[in-house]
C-alpha cells in the first residue's frame, strides 16, 4: 500500500502517532519536507528520515525524535522542550536560538550544527558529540555533559554555569569569555583551549588537563 507521510501529517498529530502505534515501516522518509511553523507537539519521529527537512519554528515540544536522522536539517527557532533526540542525527543542522529545555540528547551527534544562542539548560548531554560545533553564546547552564565531546567546538561567550562537564573533552575548544561559574570540569580534557576572559570561579578542576591552554584573564584559578 503505497503511503504518502505529508497526507498523514495533514489530518494531525494524532492521527499520525495513532497509525505509527499500529504500523510499522523500516523507512519513513521526510526528507527536505517543508515543515515550517508546523504544530507537532507531541509527534512520533523516532527514526524518521528528516534530512534536510525545513522545521523553522516548529512546534516539536515533547516530540519523540530518538535517532531521527536530521542531518542538515533547519530548526532554527523550533520549540523542542522536553523533546527526546537520543542518539539522533542532527550533523551540521542548523538549531540557531532554539529552544532544547529540559531535552534528551544522549549521544546525539551534532557534529558542525549551528546552536549560535541556542537553549540547552538543563538538558541530558551525556556523551553528545559537539565536534566543530558553533554555540557561541549558547546557554548550557546545569546541564549535563558527562563525557560529550567539544573537541574543536566554538563556545565563545557561552553559559556553562553549574554544568556538569566531567570527562568532557574541550581540547582545542574556543570558551573564551565563557561563564564556567560553579561547573563540574573534573576529569576534563582541555588541552590546547581558549579560555582566555572566561569566568571559571566556583569551578571544580580536580585532574582536569589544561596542557597548553590559553588561560589569559580567566577568573577562578
Amino acid at each position: 500500500m503505497d503511503f504518502d507521510p505529508l497526507e498523514m501529517l495533514n489530518e494531525g498529530v494524532g492521527s499520525w502517532n495513532e497509525w505509527r502505534h499500529d504500523i510499522y515501516l523500516d523507512v519513513i522518509d521526510l526528507r527536505k519536507a517543508d515543515l515550517a511553523g508546523a504544530k507537532l507537539k507531541n509527534i512520533n519521529f523516532n527514526e524518521v528520515n528528516l534530512k534536510k527537512a525545513n522545521l523553522e519554528q516548529a512546534n516539536l515540544r515533547d516530540a519523540k525524535l530518538s535517532e531521527a536522522n536530521l542531518k542538515k536539517a533547519n530548526l532554527k527557532h523550533a520549540d523542542l522542550r522536553y523533546a527526546n533526540l537520543m542518539k539522533a542525527d542532527l550533523e551540521e543542522a542548523n538549531l540557531k536560538e532554539a529552544n532544547l529545555r529540559h531535552a534528551n540528547l544522549r549521544r546525539a551527534n551534532l557534529k558542525g550544527a549551528n546552536l549560535r544562542g541556542t537553549i540547552l539548560s538543563r538538558c541530558n548531554l551525556k556523551e553528545t558529540v559537539f565536534r566543530r560545533a558553533n554555540l557561541s553564546k549558547a546557554k548550557l547552564c546545569d546541564a549535563k555533559l558527562i563525557e560529550a565531546d567539544f573537541k574543536g567546538a566554538k563556545l565563545r561567550k557561552a553559559d556553562l554555569s553549574e554544568a556538569d562537564l566531567r570527562s568532557s573533552n574541550l581540547s582545542n575548544a574556543d570558551l573564551s569569555a565563557a561563564n564556567l561559574i560553579e561547573a563540574d570540569l573534573t576529569g576534563a580534557i582541555m588541552t590546547k583551549a581558549n579560555l582566555r576572559g572566561a569566568d571559571l570561579t566556583g569551578a571544580i578542576l580536580t585532574d582536569a588537563d589544561l596542557t597548553g591552554a590559553d588561560t589569559r584573564g580567566v577568573k577562578g584559578i
